[in-house]
């Protein structure tokens, strides 16, 4: 009778021990739900990235492939005017 009480505090003791490691402790359950959360933000901005260089690769293989994109780039963003082209500025 007397070893089954120590049985019964030894088993009890064991499940509060094994509680506090998986709820309370650093790698326990709050440890693991954070993790899950930061990983569950990083997947969204490494789909983000992935879109934007999908984005840039098909952007450089147009500058590569046609000379018309690069003139339309160089007229909006550097204001290029062509050869035997003439530039009318109107002000308002």
């Amino acid at each position: 009778m007397e070893n089954i009480r120590w049985m019964i505090l030894f088993v009890f003791v064991l499940t509060l021990f094994l509680n506090y490691q998986i709820w309370l402790s650093e790698d326990g359950y709050q440890k693991n739900r954070f993790l899950s959360s930061q990983i569950i933000k990083q997947v969204g901005q490494n789909r983000n990235l992935e879109v934007r260089n999908e984005n840039l690769i098909a952007e450089i293989t147009n500058l590569r492939e046609r000379k018309e994109s690069i003139e339309e780039r160089a007229r909006n963003d550097l204001g290029y005017i062509g050869k035997n082209e003439v530039f009318y500025f109107i002000v308002d």
